[in-house]
């Protein structure tokens, strides 16, 4: 999901039906365009086709990159002037994509098809759509990463990249820093995480606890320049979890709890606390986080992206503090709509999709 600012547009994806040929089904996915200024549906469009399942979309300027798992498009809003921007070939699939802080280039990571390339990062200039920068995971800069390239997150000074492994175990990934000049930096990362928005800080578990070691008895905040650590909290009585950073970066929220293992794990305002900076190098102590949602309001005001859905246990802001149409708990019945909200106001609705099993008349 995301929001043209200048034209307060919310643009996002969702998927409206399966069509369906004998006993399979084929997913369609639409584009919804929704004017926040009218107050209603400015444009919508289909699309359907090898590798559906969405990856996401990157707004830039009037046009957007929608991504699926097989492929790269950039279009107009309103569905005109379609043209491809990459395919994923054999078993690769595209995992993310992101336009830079200022707007002139996309990058994309897809991970490798063989043991050799367990991934790349592709960076295009958006005037031309021409490759202009690309790295593959196999070349002897990230020995030693875990999983293969999967998520990534621009430096608000657009130097560089932060590519983050994924292990498709209970393990961590890694996470490397991709500067345009060629350096690659290994961040030191011991357990799960999230990465400031500016990109040069880090905030995560030191180790883990429970099952998906989602938990440890020690966090603590790095700064990925210069290896400092401001903020560090360890007890063998608690257990901590990272939440999430605020969009300016000067906030961080995470969990503490008495929690002997995963299942007692939660985010509320017992267990929420925040730490808060000045100066962007020093921290002060944790404050407990009364209500998540003002906090929210607080940080993103006519900004804060929110679906209605049932049972909903985290925030429509996700651990690299991008905007998200995903609730962790099931809405009844599975297929309910939701309705979307940017700063409290309505726009449009979005379809979770249809459960397997389920067969079309």
């Amino acid at each position: 999901m995301g929001i043209d600012w200048s034209h307060r547009l919310a643009v996002y994806t969702t998927q409206p039906r399966v069509d369906w040929t004998d006993a399979r089904g084929f997913p369609v996915r639409a584009l919804i365009v929704w004017d926040l200024n009218a107050g209603k549906l400015a444009s919508s469009f289909e699309y359907s086709g090898k590798g559906v399942y969405p990856v996401g979309v990157a707004l830039a300027g009037r046009d957007v990159f929608i991504a699926t798992e097989k492929q790269v498009t950039f279009t107009r809003l309103d569905g005109t002037q379609p043209r491809p921007l990459l395919e994923a070939e054999g078993e690769a699939v595209v995992q993310d994509i992101a336009v830079s802080p200022d707007g002139g280039s996309v990058a994309v990571v897809v991970s490798g098809n063989d043991p050799s390339n367990l991934g790349e990062l592709r960076v295009f200039d958006i005037g031309t759509l021409k490759e202009s920068f690309r790295v593959r995971q196999g070349d002897g800069r990230f020995e030693g990463m875990r999983g293969h390239f999967s998520e990534l997150h621009w430096r608000a000074d657009g130097t560089g990249i932060l590519v983050s492994t994924a292990t498709h175990t209970e393990m961590w990934g890694s996470l490397a820093t991709i500067f345009l000049d060629g350096r690659v930096r290994i961040e030191a990362v011991e357990g799960y995480g999230n990465v400031s928005p500016t990109g040069t800080m880090w905030a995560g578990n030191v180790g883990g606890v429970g099952c998906m070691f989602v938990g440890s008895h020690e966090w603590l905040i790095r700064g990925l320049d210069d290896g400092s650590v401001p903020v560090r909290g360890r007890s063998e009585s608690l257990v901590f979890s990272p939440w999430e950073w605020s969009p300016d970066g000067t906030q961080f929220v995470f969990t503490q709890q008495e929690a002997p293992n995963c299942e007692d794990l939660s985010i509320d305002k017992q267990t929420a606390y925040v730490v808060r900076t000045q100066n962007g190098t020093s921290f002060g102590a944790p404050e407990r986080v009364a209500d998540l949602a003002e906090l929210h309001r607080q940080w993103y005001g006519d900004r804060l992206f929110t679906t209605d859905c049932a049972h909903a246990i985290q925030p429509a802001v996700d651990r690299w503090g991008e905007p998200s149409l995903g609730c962790t708990g099931r809405a009844e019945p599975p297929d309910a709509p939701r309705t979307v909200r940017v700063g409290g106001q309505f726009a449009g609705m979005a379809i979770l999709p249809q459960p397997v099993g389920v067969i079309a008349p």
